[in-house]
């Protein structure tokens, strides 16, 4: 028995076919065309999955293990190529699509794909591994994907990370010398102006609502500013799994009316310029571009200085206010100060918008790239 679903118009559609009212396989089209067929055991479980090209040929068959849901052994039926994981396949395709000369660059900017590439067996291609998070985690511990390209990083033409403090702990840790910073690309916007509200304060962040943002922390230095200004208001624009979490820590402290959740916004800049102060409780950073699209915005920013990013773009007391971490009370002053002199505020938020066009401009940032791989 078959059971067909989907677009019939299009012939974007799916087939389900039953023996003995068990689902055996699920056949895909796209466009009328087959493109893949998985198979299923009696409990229902993946065992392998077939592709086809755009005649309806296969091309390649993948088992799966159906006790773990991880790929098997992997058949390339065009090439007449087995391989035992995905691993394998990806290295093979490597070297098929990249000719092994010193002029040819790879780029790796998924952890993951790393072990891939140097299975590859390339001696002449240059090879570069792009960290853009953090290689520790909150709990100060290695993460294994990345802390495998540092520990390897000896293999690699260079290795890139996002800020100079983490290329200056990773020579330090990891007996590196051919780590280099450069930071994301960032795009210059103009200033949106912040609408007339003199009755409210806003302290505000653009985050997602995952724990290591620290939102037990800004909890506490939401309710010490609260506590002494009523009208002033938090506000977060955001989701993540952590919000049922940060829900509650709002009504345990009495909260409701100063502390709001907004939702996820697709205008952050316009969500930015409704703020007096931004604010990061953040304990993890890979660099911190909220916080920088916050100070493009000339907006003031109250900041747990944690590894990394912070320390790298923000001058103490000159365009931003770096607190030690953990410090609620020390945040909440500095906050309520802001709040107190707006023409410090203003001022320190111009200083900010000029200091990271001048430090992460684009002309900059690609320059940086071209003397990294050498193309200057």
């Amino acid at each position: 028995m078959l059971y067909k679903k989907g677009n019939f118009e299009t012939g974007n559609y799916v087939l389900d076919r039953f023996e003995n009212n068990q689902r055996k396989e699920r056949v895909y089209y796209r466009k009328n065309v087959l493109k893949r067929i998985k198979e299923y055991d009696y409990k229902k479980r993946l065992i392998s999955e077939r592709f086809f090209d755009e005649l309806g040929f296969p091309f390649l068959r993948r088992n799966i293990n159906r006790e773990t849901g991880k790929v098997g052994k992997i058949y390339l039926l065009t090439d007449n190529k087995q391989f035992e994981n995905s691993s394998e396949l990806c290295s093979y395709f490597l070297s098929e699509l990249i000719e092994d000369r010193s002029e040819n660059i790879i780029i790796c900017d998924g952890p993951g794909s790393f072990p891939k590439i140097l299975a590859a067996g390339f001696t002449y291609v240059k090879k570069y591994a792009f960290i853009y998070t953090n290689h520790i985690n909150v709990r100060n511990k290695e993460k294994n994907k990345e802390t495998y390209i540092l520990k390897n990083g000896d293999q690699l033409d260079g290795v890139i990370v996002l800020t100079e403090s983490q290329k200056n702990d990773i020579i330090r840790d990891y007996n590196l010398n051919n780590v280099s910073a450069i930071s994301n690309f960032i795009e210059i916007p103009d200033v949106v102006n912040k609408p007339n509200n003199d009755s409210k304060k806003i302290v505000g962040m653009v985050s997602r609502l995952v724990e290591n943002k620290g939102f037990v922390y800004l909890i506490e230095v939401a309710k010490i500013v609260t506590s002494i200004y009523s009208n002033v208001s938090f506000n977060i624009y955001g989701e993540g799994e952590y919000r049922s979490r940060v829900e509650e820590l709002i009504q345990e402290n009495g909260l409701e009316n100063n502390f709001k959740l907004m939702g996820y916004t697709n205008d952050p800049n316009k969500a930015i310029s409704e703020f007096d102060c931004v604010v990061s409780t953040s304990q993890i950073e890979g660099q911190g571009l909220s916080i920088i699209e916050a100070m493009l915005q000339q907006k003031p920013v109250v900041v747990f200085n944690v590894r990394y990013g912070p320390s790298d773009f923000i001058k103490h007391e000159q365009n931003g206010i770096l607190i030690e971490n953990k410090d609620t009370e020390k945040m909440a002053n500095d906050i309520i100060y802001l709040l107190e002199n707006e023409e410090t505020a203003k001022k320190m938020g111009k200083q900010a918008r000029e200091d990271i066009i001048k430090q992460y401009r684009p002309e900059l940032i690609m320059q940086q790239w071209e003397k990294v791989l050498d193309l200057q």
